[in-house]
């Protein structure tokens, strides 16, 4: 399992970009929740991009969490790993200089009826 330091990493982002309690409340909660992941899951370091998308997956299949809150946890780890790279450059980030992950594709835009046009606009009529 991979070890992160929940308090660390939560106190250097308050003391050096000064975010707002509630920011740090949810970066710390983001860390537990991957943390129960990896234990359950049983992964250790280092972890493969493989395992980041199998933690997306759990998110939203498992937890069915929000594509705002997926992006959120993801953006949290994002974050995690890149300040555990700066501090130990011999511990590489799953995710760094990766496509955010959480992103589905987008459904197929319905086409406006008319009257959701907006007003001096065409819409075909099939």
């Amino acid at each position: 399992m991979p070890h992160l330091d929940h308090t660390a990493f939560v106190n250097s982002r308050r003391d050096e970009r000064s975010l707002g309690h509630y920011t740090l409340r949810a970066y710390a909660q983001d860390l537990r929740t991957f943390t129960r992941f990896t234990k359950a899951h049983h992964l250790s370091d280092p972890l493969s991009k493989d395992d980041i998308l199998a933690y997306h997956r759990h998110l939203r299949d498992e937890l069915c969490a929000r594509p705002a809150t997926i992006e959120r946890r993801l953006v949290t780890l994002k974050s995690y790993y890149a300040w555990r790279e700066d501090r130990n450059s011999a511990l590489p980030s799953p995710i760094r200089r990766r496509p955010y992950l959480c992103k589905d594709p987008a459904p197929p835009a319905a086409p406006l009826r008319p009257r959701d046009a907006p007003s001096g606009s065409r819409v075909r009529q099939e």
